[in-house]
C-alpha cells in the first residue's frame, strides 16, 4: 500500500516538475540574455580601456617629438585609434576563422566533389574597390 502511494507522490511530483520545466527554460533564457549583456558591457570597457591606452601611447610619442596638440589633432588622434583597433578585431576575427578552418565552406560542386566557397559574411574581402 505504501508503495502505491509513494508512486502516486512520484508520478505528481514528476508532474508538477515537467509543468514548471518552461518557467524554467524562461528564467535560464533571461540568465543567459544578462549574462550577454553583461559580457557586452565588458568587452566595451575593455575597448575604451585600450582605446586610451593607444591614445596616450602615441600622445608620448607626439610629445617627444615636440608636436603642438591642439583640439583638431586630439580629435584626430582618437578616431585614428578608434579605427586602428577597430581593424586589429576584424583581422583578429579573420584570422580565427581562417585558423578554425570557417572562413571557408565546402559545399559539392555538380561533379559531386567539394570545393570551397569564400563565406558569405566576408565576401566584401575579395570584392574590388
Amino acid at each position: 500500500m505504501n508503495e502505491l502511494k509513494n508512486s502516486k507522490k512520484q508520478a505528481k511530483n514528476s508532474q508538477n516538475l515537467t509543468k514548471n520545466a518552461p518557467f524554467l527554460t524562461k528564467n535560464e533564457s533571461v540568465l543567459t540574455k544578462e549574462n550577454n549583456n553583461l559580457n557586452q558591457q565588458k568587452n566595451l570597457l575593455n575597448w575604451e580601456k585600450d582605446k586610451e591606452k593607444l591614445i596616450n601611447k602615441y600622445k608620448r610619442f607626439l610629445k617627444e617629438k615636440n608636436v603642438i596638440l591642439d583640439i583638431i589633432k586630439l580629435d584626430f588622434l582618437e578616431e585614428f585609434c578608434t579605427l586602428k583597433l577597430t581593424l586589429n578585431n576584424i583581422n583578429n576575427e579573420i584570422q580565427t576563422l581562417i585558423n578554425d578552418g570557417k572562413l571557408f565552406s565546402e559545399t559539392d560542386n555538380n561533379r559531386g566533389k567539394p570545393k570551397e566557397v569564400r563565406h558569405p559574411r566576408f565576401n566584401f574581402l575579395w570584392t574590388s574597390i
